[in-house]
């Protein structure tokens, strides 16, 4: 960061201090003794669980190309919703799914995100068989709710809130 947006931005509102060691280890001790009785990791973590539990990624897959579901087909079609999630993160189902398969189409599962190395979050997806030359979505399929690829994680997906539809800007 500019030391001129520092100063103006953090230090002078009293947003921020200087790394002193006095100020280091006063902050350390501060840290140590509020220890996990902090509820959230950050100030914006409680409105991202939010967030990330009320959407559902549609998670798009080749419909002519055979493919098995990792991270980083997670990860993509995060970046799609705008939505920053380094692979690390992302916790995928452990039984696989592979496809193109018609029977899973726009069926659901869900992924776990970890977030700040603390918190987890559960986000609804709904897979989605995408061929390059298809321009417009069934909005049926977007707006109803979909069956579990997987019957156990039905328990799972009834407990998360109810969807609201994070429609991929980008093709």
């Amino acid at each position: 960061m500019p030391p001129y947006k520092a100063y103006y931005k953090l230090l002078l509102p009293r947003f921020a201090d200087y790394a002193t060691p006095e100020n280091i280890m006063k902050y350390t001790k501060l840290a140590e003794d509020l220890g996990d009785q902090t509820p959230f990791s950050s100030a914006i973590v409680e409105s991202t669980i939010k967030y990330l539990s009320d959407m559902r990624l549609m998670v798009d897959m080749s419909k002519g190309i055979p493919w098995t579901l990792e991270k980083w087909h997670i990860k993509v079609n995060f970046l799609k919703a705008g939505i920053h999630a380094p692979e690390n993160t992302i916790t995928i189902p452990e039984k696989p799914i592979s496809g193109p398969n018609p029977d899973i189409e726009g069926k659901e599962f869900y992924v776990t995100l970890t977030i700040n190395n603390r918190e987890q979050v559960k986000v609804r997806c709904r897979l989605n068989h995408r061929s390059p030359n298809m321009q417009m979505e069934d909005i049926e399929l977007l707006n109803t709710p979909g069956e579990p690829i997987f019957p156990e994680d039905k328990p799972i997906l009834d407990s998360l809130p109810p969807f609201r539809i994070i429609k991929n800007t980008k093709t």
